[in-house]
């Protein structure tokens, strides 16, 4: 076995070529799998010949002991047509050890001598990028017994010159890598040829996983012992746990654990048997007993790649939207009746989405797959993830709610994307307010539609007043650390802030809400997008610096909202009045509308707080009392109201009383993040 590691070692060695090029290559050619997951024997292709007498047991790292055809091959053929490519067929098990022996996944970089002519690797800098193309092979036949293994191309193009690649893979066994790397458990850099910036950078890696039954990466998610599904969950950057990434654990490495953007990705999965059924991104493209192909070449987050794997998996159709795409439901045996109902509010939302934003961009083809024991839903793209606790919901509207909300994130998310996890409001906010404003109405009656948006612009003031976390928060912050309760706003007040958007577009500009949402999605369509984008875009958009600045800032950077503190009602003599008092918040409210509901129609009146201590005395002339207050019913404003000292009838930011009303629907529903599914 000796010679297979040698084989191997020179091979990386003369990876290390120096060359000026565009496209810089490593590559491992397909081959077909044995039970150990790669082929029995290291060959080499076309010229590359090994000479498999030499006696290379005393030391298996020198090159000299491989035969002058090699090398001479190797010189004249790596160098063409400006690229750098050595093609290897992957190698068996019993290599893997002996390269695992030879090179070791944690010893230093060697260093190679000047005078060879050879590349000697700087380590200098690692490649720092946002963007990057997957080529997947996932066998899954041992997974039942916690095992798997993956061959994996990454197509990344280089932010900086330099001659390493920094991926990030968590407690993966590597079996082969395309050239001279180290692995700390955590961090792979691999050495290759020198780079500048702009240029693509291939490597690959095959390695083995050990699966843990935890949340994040790849995962068992069971219902019982029989009916399970395989399945990863990326989000926010669990991608490393099952696969080797320029996106990194903020405990590993807070400098890369940015968000990525996935240019393309080609999956093979093979699955347990041919009794196991595979969904992936894309749908199917092809399929030979327990082999599945997918692919997709559209720009989506790399937290939206996902597949889901089971033998208790049934097909049905949703149905069509009005442009032709074919909404294909998936679940579990003992769920379809219960699927069939939560799914079916989704050929309703891409109706509407592509009415008023634009048109759905994934294709033909949406999947919706049933996960157990999976909390809410996820916006994997063109296969979305729905928890079984949700599709076996008492609540018709729940599920149908969750179902909605993951498939405008087709729109809000997956392809109008967040730059990093500081701007994730942008896609929550912007989904959870075309949920609300949008497609609820498609599910529910008014009455209902109005009391769930009432209680959401609640929950927005009592969250943003709670935790002291800005909707846009510190570039330096761990998005994990939000990923409990905290998390909740992002969707909440993200939505309630996306709606005082668009209410001072019509009431200060006089633009059309659904005009703004179009241009604001075609300007960064299959695009990456910040905060301060969208803040420049409404200044563009309106011509009003000062405005917005001041919005921004009152409203998305700071925190906690306002507290209006209401005290003194009196009715006498045909007047209502009370008192208003700002308590806290430095967002001002200069045209805070008061509605008087009473049985002979409606009654408005204008309050003005600017400063803490601010304090406004309302006085109406009424012929008949009311029976409820509303302060701000239209939702220009998110605050707290505290009715401390209160004394007078119902009074709230709504039309109405809702105290006494159910809701049929759970305020933290949406998500899986939410107790007891979440793990630190």
């Amino acid at each position: 076995m000796r010679y297979k590691a040698l084989f191997i070692s020179a091979i990386l060695v003369l990876l290390l070529i120096s060359c000026t090029n565009t496209s810089i290559e490593a590559n491992f050619e397909d081959t077909e799998y044995s039970d150990s997951l790669l082929t029995e024997d290291a060959l080499v292709k076309d010229s590359i010949t090994l000479d498999s007498t030499s006696d290379i047991s005393d030391n298996p790292l020198d090159i000299t002991d491989i035969s002058p055809d090699v090398t001479d091959d190797i010189y004249s053929d790596i160098v063409s047509d400006g690229e750098i490519s050595v093609d290897i067929v992957d190698a068996g098990a019993e290599l893997s050890e002996d390269i695992a022996d030879a090179i070791g996944n944690d010893t230093d970089f060697q260093d190679i001598s000047e005078d060879t002519g050879i590349h000697k690797c700087s380590y200098k800098e690692a490649v720092h990028t946002e963007q990057l193309r997957l080529k997947l092979r996932i066998d899954l036949k041992d997974y039942m017994g916690s095992t798997y293994y993956v061959v994996e191309e990454v197509e990344v193009e280089a932010g900086t010159d330099g001659d390493t690649i920094t991926l990030f893979g968590n407690g993966h066994i590597i079996k082969s890598v395309s050239g001279e790397y180290n692995y700390d458990g955590s961090t792979l850099t691999i050495c290759v040829p020198p780079y500048k910036k702009g240029d693509t950078i291939k490597a690959n890696i095959s390695f083995t996983v050990k699966s843990e039954d935890d949340l994040f990466g790849l995962r068992r998610w069971r219902l019982d012992y029989n009916q399970s599904v395989i399945g990863p969950f990326n989000e926010p950057y669990y991608a490393y746990y099952w696969l080797f990434v320029p996106q990194s654990g903020y405990a590993v490495s807070s400098t890369y654990d940015y968000s990525i953007t996935l240019s393309g990705v080609e999956m093979e999965i093979i699955t347990p048997d041919t009794t196991w059924k595979a969904y992936g991104p894309g749908g199917l493209k092809s399929s030979e007993g327990n082999i599945y192909r997918f692919a997709l070449n559209t720009l989506i987050p790399l937290y939206s790649l996902s597949f889901a794997v089971s033998n208790y998996y049934n097909e049905f159709s949703v149905g069509s939207s009005k442009s032709g795409v074919e909404v294909k439901g998936v679940a579990l045996k003992s769920n379809i009746t219960r699927a069939q109902r939560a799914f079916s509010s989704a050929r309703l939302t891409i109706d509407r989405m592509e009415e008023i934003i634009g048109p759905y961009d994934f294709g033909k083809l949406l999947q919706i797959v049933d996960i157990p024991q999976f909390g809410g839903g996820m916006e994997n793209t063109t296969i979305i993830w729905i928890g079984s606790d949700v599709i076996n919901s008492q609540s018709s509207v729940e599920s149908q709610y969750v179902t909605a909300h993951e498939v405008i994130h087709h729109w809000w998310g997956d392809n109008l994307m967040f730059y990093d996890w500081p701007h994730f409001w942008l896609a929550e906010g912007f989904t959870e307010w075309s949920t609300i404003y949008e497609a609820l109405p498609l599910i529910v009656d008014s009455d209902t539609a109005e009391r769930i948006k009432y209680s959401w612009r609640g929950y927005a003031s009592e969250e943003y007043s709670q935790y002291g976390v800005p909707l846009r928060f510190s570039d330096s912050d761990d998005m994990m650390s939000y990923f409990n309760e905290v998390l909740d706003q992002f969707y909440k007040y993200g939505s309630s802030t996306v709606e005082m958007i668009l209410k001072r577009l019509e009431r200060d500009f006089n633009k059309d809400r659904y005009e703004f949402l179009r241009a604001w999605f075609n300007a960064y369509s299959h695009k990456t997008a910040t905060t301060e984008d969208l803040r420049q875009f409404l200044i563009d958009y309106t011509g009003d610096f000062d405005f917005w600045e001041s919005f921004f800032n009152e409203w998305v950077y700071s925190t906690p909202c306002p507290t209006i503190a209401v005290s003194n009602y009196k009715y006498s003599n045909g007047t209502v009045s009370f008192v208003l008092n700002k308590v806290s918040g430095i967002q001002k409210m200069e045209n805070l509308r008061v509605h008087l509901y009473t049985n002979n129609g409606e009654k408005i009146s204008t309050a003005s707080l600017v400063n803490v201590g601010d304090t406004y005395k309302l006085s109406v002339s009424t012929n008949i009392e009311p029976y409820h207050i509303g302060i701000d019913p239209d939702y220009y404003y998110v605050f707290q109201l505290d009715t401390t000292n209160w004394n007078g009838p119902s009074i709230n930011f709504g039309k109405k009383d809702y105290s006494q009303n159910i809701l049929p629907i759970r305020k933290d529903i949406s998500r899986f993040y939410f107790k007891p599914y979440i793990h630190h």
